[in-house]
Formats: C-alpha cells, sequence, structure tokens
C-alpha cells in the first residue's frame, strides 16, 4: 500500500508542476496575474476581454468579400484558401515531376539510384566504352581481350593455330 501511496504524491507533485509551469508561460514566466500588461489583473479571462474590447475599437469587420483595411476574411474562408493553394501547389509538384515512379521523385532517390556519383554520365561512358561493339573496330588490351574470351567461351588465334589454313581442311573433308 506504500507504494501506491508514494507513486500517487509523484504524480500528484508532478502534476502540479507542470500546473505551475504553465501558469509561469501564460503569465509572461510570472507566478502570478499582477505581471500582466493589462488593467484587468484578476484572472486571464478578464484580461483577455479586456484586450479585446481595446482591440474592438478599429471596428474589424469580417467579410469575405474584401480584405481591405479594417477588414478580414473568416476562419472558413481562410482555410478554404489554403486548401486551394496546397491543391495547387501539389498539381504543380506533380507537373515538375511529370509522372515518374514516387521511388524516384526526389533528388535524394535520384542521386542514391544512380549510387551518389557525381560524375554519373562519365562513369557510365566509361563503362559504355569497354562493351564489344559490332558497328565499329575497338582496340583492347591483351587483357581485356583473353577477359572477354574467356567470358563467351572463345578461343584466340594463338590457341587455333595462325597458319591453320581452314579452306583446305574443309576441301579434303569433301573427299
Amino acid at each position: 500500500m506504500a507504494d501506491i501511496v508514494h507513486t500517487l504524491e509523484d504524480f500528484a507533485a508532478a502534476v502540479g508542476r507542470e500546473c505551475h509551469d504553465i501558469r509561469m508561460i501564460m503569465n509572461s514566466n510570472a507566478a502570478d496575474l499582477n505581471a500582466l500588461q493589462t488593467i484587468n489583473k484578476t484572472s486571464l479571462v478578464g484580461a483577455i476581454n479586456e484586450l479585446k474590447s481595446t482591440m474592438g475599437t478599429g471596428n474589424a469587420v469580417i467579410n469575405d468579400n474584401a480584405t481591405t483595411s479594417g477588414n478580414t476574411w473568416s476562419a472558413q474562408k481562410i482555410n478554404t484558401k489554403i486548401a486551394s493553394f496546397n491543391s495547387q501547389i501539389d498539381a504543380a509538384m506533380m507537373a515538375l515531376r511529370g509522372g515518374v515512379p514516387s521511388a524516384l521523385d526526389t533528388l535524394g532517390e535520384i542521386a542514391s539510384a544512380i549510387g551518389n556519383d557525381a560524375n554519373f554520365a562519365a562513369t557510365i561512358n566509361a563503362a559504355l566504352a569497354k562493351r564489344v561493339r559490332v558497328d565499329t573496330v575497338q582496340t583492347f588490351s591483351d587483357t581485356e581481350k583473353a577477359r572477354a574470351r574467356t567470358n563467351i567461351g572463345a578461343v584466340s588465334s594463338n590457341d587455333i593455330g595462325p597458319d591453320t589454313d581452314f579452306l583446305a581442311i574443309f576441301n579434303n573433308g569433301l573427299l
């Protein structure tokens, strides 16, 4: 039973400290309402009503059709405008993205997809330059040639014999 009482005492003390902190914040960090800059210091509600009456002398009017001096939009109109602006922003972002998949719709995702390589184009061009092409003559080192033959299971002319006359062998096979 003592543990429960102790726990409840700690809880009550914590709630008291939180209430004290809230009072301090609401009263400009003063412990009582005397720190308020209003004439009415009896309650926060009284101070707020004093401010309302002081501010009300400007005769501000809620008018959803005008935003001139002395007029303002209602909260509903402001919320509607914000929703409209958000829709326009979303549409502009979709147009900017041009329908790219969501996995690539930020610069961070694109950078990650290309391995954060600042020289991605040069890296790809260098890799493509090492591919065997069929439309042009290329120069490869002996090591590159050997690797290519190994990769595709081909043999070199040295393996076959450079002086082999395959036409003669073929013609002999016809006899």
